[in-house]
């Protein structure tokens, strides 16, 4: 039993749950555009609705990852220019594709990490000069 009062008292209760409110509003975003995309378009609930918008977020998301390991080491900044720079790519690559300079999947992967590349190292060499 001392086992037990050890271990209850080991733990920090708190009877105010004012931290947890702030997690309300993005649940709560969360599910207001989930259901005023359901009113919108229907279609969403269906598989190849599901499909759809897996396809379309894919990006985004694994950009999402790739920024949450630099945000969780701390001391490094974001760059917000992600969003447009992930736009310029896609389009890009898609003017190329249907222009005919790119037509293999790995060219595809190739562009886009050249790209990649290209714009970290200028804007790399820009910050320090």
């Amino acid at each position: 039993m001392a086992l037990v009062d050890k271990i209850k008292h080991g733990f920090r209760t708190s009877g105010d749950t004012g931290a947890h409110k702030y997690l309300m509003v993005p649940i709560f975003m969360f599910f207001a555009l989930l259901i005023f995309a359901l009113i919108r378009s229907p279609i969403i609930i269906s598989p190849s609705g599901i499909g759809s918008v897996i396809i379309l977020t894919a990006p985004l998301i694994l950009a999402t990852y790739a920024l949450t390991i630099i945000v969780m080491a701390g001391r490094g900044g974001v760059d917000l220019s992600i969003g447009p720079f992930m736009g310029f790519i896609n389009v890009s690559l898609i003017s190329l594709y249907a222009h005919g300079y790119l037509q293999h999947p790995v060219s595809f992967f190739i562009y886009a990490i050249g790209i990649g590349v290209i714009y970290q190292i200028f804007f790399g060499y820009c910050s320090i000069c």
